[in-house]
């Protein structure tokens, strides 16, 4: 009987360590094999710094489920936050990072101890040491994508589920964003042939300029305020809510569908035209909603 209980002792004194092992290491990581010969391959969530000696003025990233930041920085730089395993190259002039598939047959995890405390969202952070550095970037994630003071020539997106943050930063060839659901956020940006195609979108453009814009979606919810647009711009949507406050007088209007429109407080129902120039013009279509215009 007291061996029993001098074994079970032990075995629990053997946990209590572990446990505390755990802890002080901040959790126990996923331990994870591609194979049963296959070594084990530990996927950590601590910073991972890749300071990258060559340059490059392109990059085409697909990272899915993790939050993308790039901005000015020192130096080029690339700095993960995750649990996904990623691999970062740099091959003729373009920056490559992929997020591998996580198809690991034998998996074993135990709850992180940090995730019981609100673990933040996996993050990619890339720093660039001038304006101009980059020059096209083409990003697939279902998460945030944030670019600030930047000037680039083309920018795409994509993902079933994607946010896009601008600021401070000019598109000069084309931006397009192709999602079944996404949200776009730009503020004091300067975008030529904005192009963004979704099921589901949400809209907010504050103090920007747009040289032509075409923005199609079954449901689109948004503002575009103290915004001027040059140009052929046009947005279409079955139901749509929109506020547009334009910051060029020269802009000609024409509204189709069966709308509530107001124009200057006063409502129209169905169309309007307010002809103005021959060059900047915005066309808007919906079969319902709610449309509010100002210039």
């Amino acid at each position: 009987m007291k061996k029993y209980y001098l074994i079970s002792g032990s075995v629990l004194l053997l946990g209590a360590l572990l446990c505390l092992l755990g802890y002080c290491h901040q959790g126990f990581k996923t331990i994870a094999s591609t194979s049963s010969t296959s070594p084990l391959l530990v996927l950590s969530d601590n910073p991972h710094n890749y300071s990258i000696k060559k340059s490059f003025s392109r990059a085409d990233i697909d990272v899915q489920d993790i939050e993308v930041e790039i901005r000015l920085g020192s130096q080029y730089q690339v700095q993960v936050q995750s649990q996904q395993l990623l691999t970062v190259t740099v091959k003729q002039d373009k920056l490559q990072i992929k997020q591998l598939e996580n198809n690991f047959p034998q998996t074993f995890q135990i709850n992180n101890y940090k995730k019981s405390l609100g673990q933040s969202r996996p993050r990619l952070l890339i720093t660039l040491p001038s304006k101009a550095a980059l020059k096209s970037l083409n990003i697939t994630a279902q998460a945030p994508v944030t670019i600030s003071n930047l000037l680039m020539q083309q920018l795409h997106v994509s993902g079933e589920k994607s946010a896009l943050f601008l600021q401070r930063t000019q598109i000069q060839q084309q931006a397009t964003f192709n999602a079944d659901a996404n949200s776009i956020y730009f503020n004091n940006c300067q975008v030529h042939n904005l192009i963004s195609t979704a099921h589901s979108s949400r809209l907010t453009i504050k103090q920007s300029q747009l040289q032509t814009m075409q923005l199609q979606a079954d449901k689109l919810q948004g503002q575009i305020l103290a915004t001027e647009m040059k140009g052929k711009n046009k947005i279409q949507a079955t139901k749509l809510n929109l506020n547009c406050y334009s910051d060029n007088p020269d802009l000609s209007l024409m509204i189709n569908g069966d709308t509530t429109i107001y124009y200057h407080q006063k409502q129209y129902a169905g169309s309007l035209r307010r002809q103005k120039s021959t060059t900047n013009t915005l066309e808007i279509s919906g079969d319902q909603g709610l449309i509010k215009i100002k210039d």
